[in-house]
């Protein structure tokens, strides 16, 4: 594949990646708290998608604004700062980039639990 389709394929997925974290982010965080100020028997929600649906839409929004990251051998592109070319494995860097999509999600989950509590669920 030449770079170019490769660059509009990337984009693609980042727009799917957009899409199933924002479906994830209302299922998750958006209906609970609305069923819990709408004062329901009981509510519950998936922390497991509270945690990746911001991580979701923050790597979608990335790919589309950006595109295709590179293989990290490239002299341009983000993917040379993030993944070693020669074993091909996350710098250091990397990881704090991979960690730091997880911050908003523990965050979001976090206070979600505190106004659930607040709200007496």
């Amino acid at each position: 594949m030449n770079d170019g389709s490769m660059d509009l394929k990337a984009r693609g997925i980042g727009v799917l990646l957009v899409g199933l974290g924002t479906f994830l982010l209302k299922l998750s965080f958006f209906d609970v708290l609305r069923h819990a100020q709408a004062q329901a028997s009981s509510v519950t929600t998936s922390y497991k998608a509270l945690l990746v649906a911001p991580s979701f839409m923050l790597s979608g929004l990335l790919l589309v604004l950006m595109g295709a990251p590179g293989d990290g051998s490239a002299a341009t592109g983000l993917g040379r700062h993030m993944v070693n070319p020669r074993d091909r494995k996350l710098t250091p860097l990397g990881w704090v980039f991979a960690l730091s999509l997880l911050i908003p999600g523990v965050v979001l989950s976090l206070w979600l639990t505190n106004r659930l509590e607040e709200l007496g669920y």
